[in-house]
């Protein structure tokens, strides 16, 4: 429960802060589960059961490929075939969200 209520108040204060719309608010968290699992490959089943364990938030399959697509516009993963991502390493490390969702 506490890391449902520290997720939803991590959205509220990046929706506040940035005015972005509500996937992009989403965005960091996947970077952020992208770097504590290490993932070679990301299939939306497997990640979406994850971010449910780490944040406290359960995400619907077609709503986690519309996140994941727009993980893939900002770079962070690549589309390498019938939803299968893979994470660009380099990039997630260098754009760590990981000290904004420590309260996570």
């Amino acid at each position: 429960m506490n890391k449902t209520i520290s997720s939803l108040a991590f959205l509220k204060a990046n929706w506040d802060r940035f005015g972005q719309d509500y996937l992009e608010n989403f965005v960091p968290f996947i970077v952020t589960l992208i770097n504590r699992k290490k993932y070679k490959a990301i299939d939306i089943p497997s990640i979406r059961r994850d971010f449910e364990k780490e944040f406290g938030l359960s995400i619907p399959y077609h709503p986690m490929i519309s996140i994941l697509n727009r993980t893939k516009k900002r770079g962070y993963i690549a589309k390498t075939g019938q939803d299968i991502f893979v994470p660009d390493n380099q990039k997630v490390i260098e754009d760590d969200f990981g000290g904004i969702t420590k309260i996570v």
